[in-house]
């Protein structure tokens, strides 16, 4: 995680996985034609006894998101 920076004084930019941490989409339409692509992030299959805490319910609360959209980026790599 990195901390936001600012750019032309009024936009503020964060690091991509916040949004999307498998960007296959992005780099197709920068031009790329073939796409080389390993999910790397979140374990898949947790359980309730792995969600024991308040900040691995949060953490994982945010990474529901990211997870489901790895895998739909994940069909269109080559």
């Amino acid at each position: 995680v990195f901390a936001p920076v600012v750019l032309d004084s009024n936009l503020v930019v964060v690091d991509g996985g916040v949004i999307r941490n498998f960007p296959v989409d992005e780099v197709k339409a920068m031009g790329a034609d073939i796409v080389i692509g390993v999910y790397t992030g979140f374990q898949e299959n947790v359980t309730a006894d792995d969600l024991n805490s308040l900040d691995k319910i949060l953490s994982r609360s945010a990474a529901s998101y990211g997870i489901y959209d790895s895998r739909e980026q994940i069909k269109k790599v080559d």
